[in-house]
């Protein structure tokens, strides 16, 4: 079929295909430290369980701190990266 002025890529069309392609752009940063901090809040995450069996409450609390504060840093590392 002639006379069309768009330029398709398959059956794309070319204008939409680059701009998807724009806007998918990451950096290792915007996927390193929230995987980063993600990992760090789940070993926080299991001190916790271990410690709240063994009943050392201090532990737990630090643990605890250390869980929410990494995936806070996680959600923080997303949003600045990203």
């Amino acid at each position: 079929m002639g006379g069309s002025s768009v330029d398709t890529v398959g059956i794309y069309n070319d204008a939409v295909v680059r701009s998807t392609m724009e806007t998918a752009d990451s950096t290792d940063k915007g996927v390193g430290f929230p995987v980063l901090f993600g990992v760090i809040a789940v070993l926080g995450a299991v001190g916790l369980a271990a410690f709240g069996f063994t009943g050392d409450q201090v532990a737990a609390g630090w643990s605890f701190a250390v869980a929410m504060l990494a995936g806070s840093l996680s959600v923080a590392a997303y949003h600045r990266y990203a």
